[in-house]
């Protein structure tokens, strides 16, 4: 199997585990987060450590007071259209949603641990997935995203920073052509694969890049999975095998472009 036909088997599969159920609730309700979706897209997407908590109501269930705060604010910076810009444009809005709970100056009143940048990049996609991707360490490896400032010293780079790095350079790529020919090609796709999202398509693509060393077992991973989705999984392969035929190259492309971003911008 290609690269690039196991990144759409991998993202069928996330999909059809976790997103579907995201998507659907998120878009029940006006296409807005509740603090019981931040909750739930937290614990998936590995990032509900970094959501405080006062405490446990009696049926043992974290209390979602901080995770309210959150879903309010990024349904206000969403209703203002605030993530309606490019890619870096919109990573700045997430930064100041990342501000906003967790304020320096006012540390009694933070509702997230530390900066809770990558949550806030991956709850924002379920309420604006238009042209818009996760920040992920290992995506962000697959394009050479710089971890420190070289120099007579090296310092680690924050979260923030190496942020702002990889948008730039998905940004620097194409991302959003990308992104937008991919979800033309899905809308012709047999149901359900016209639900799924180019934009995280690619992003399981530079995802399986960055963790190289969990390849083989995604591989056998993708194949149980085509398997027991019986005939349906017979069609996905199909639809796998043309995807890696259309868009393998240009996503190699894409990510070699992406992770040369200093030396051709």
């Amino acid at each position: 199997m290609s690269k690039a036909a196991l990144a759409l088997v991998q993202y069928h599969r996330w999909w059809l585990s976790y997103d579907l159920l995201h998507i659907s609730r998120v878009t029940r309700q006006a296409n807005r987060l509740s603090g019981a979706c931040v909750r739930s897209i937290a614990k998936n997407y590995g990032v509900a450590r970094g959501i405080r908590s006062s405490g446990k109501d009696a049926h043992g269930n974290y209390d979602n007071l901080a995770a309210e705060r959150i879903a309010a604010l990024i349904n206000h910076h969403s209703d203002m259209g605030d993530f309606t810009g490019n890619l870096s444009s919109k990573f700045e809005i997430c930064l100041n949603i990342v501000s906003e709970l967790n304020p320096p100056e006012r540390i009694e009143e933070a509702v997230t641990h530390n900066d809770f940048v990558s949550g806030v990049t991956k709850l924002v996609w379920f309420v604006s997935p238009r042209h818009w991707t996760m920040f992920d360490s290992y995506a962000a490896r697959a394009v050479k995203t710089k971890n420190s400032a070289t120099g007579h010293q090296t310092v680690p780079f924050s979260t923030k920073q190496r942020g702002i790095d990889f948008y730039k350079r998905l940004q620097f790529a194409g991302f959003e052509t990308l992104a937008t020919d991919v979800n033309h090609w899905l809308s012709d796709a047999p149901a359900p694969f016209h639900l799924l999202s180019g934009e995280r398509v690619i992003d399981a693509y530079l995802w399986q890049h960055g963790a190289k060393e969990i390849r083989p077992s995604a591989e056998e991973t993708a194949e149980c999975h085509l398997t027991g989705l019986g005939p349906l999984g017979g069609d996905l392969r199909v639809l796998a095998h043309d995807f890696g035929d259309r868009f393998g190259a240009r996503l190699e492309k894409f990510m070699a472009a992406a992770s040369q971003f200093e030396r051709r911008s």
